[in-house]
């Protein structure tokens, strides 16, 4: 099983880190560029104690990959996404969270 997890502010950052730390493989998704890499180098903008280092770690470790593109958190909806419906739902969704982020 792998985790998507759409977004970069504490909760989602947290939450990503500590579930990679456990051993599952997540991906965290958003659009800022920016944002995502200084997160994935570990430098956070928030104070949680050794976040950064958990965070380093996982990256390392290659459980906890940053993407800025929503195809491939959607491509976690379903194991056979790249073909039929679900290629059309995981699309969908994609768009969802482009729209999302143009509001």
């Amino acid at each position: 099983m792998q985790i998507g997890v759409y977004g970069s502010g504490y909760l989602a950052t947290v939450i990503s880190a500590c579930l990679a730390d456990f051993g599952t493989p997540v991906c965290c998704c958003h659009t800022d560029n920016t944002r995502i890499m200084e997160i994935a180098k570990g430098n956070v903008p928030f104070f949680e104690k050794n976040l950064g280092e958990v965070i380093r770690r996982n990256v390392r470790a290659g459980r906890l990959v940053y993407s800025v593109e929503p195809e491939e958190l959607a491509s976690l909806m379903d194991p056979h996404a790249h073909t039929g419906s679900a290629a059309r739902r995981a699309r969908a969704f994609a768009q969802s969270l482009r729209d999302l982020e143009k509001q």
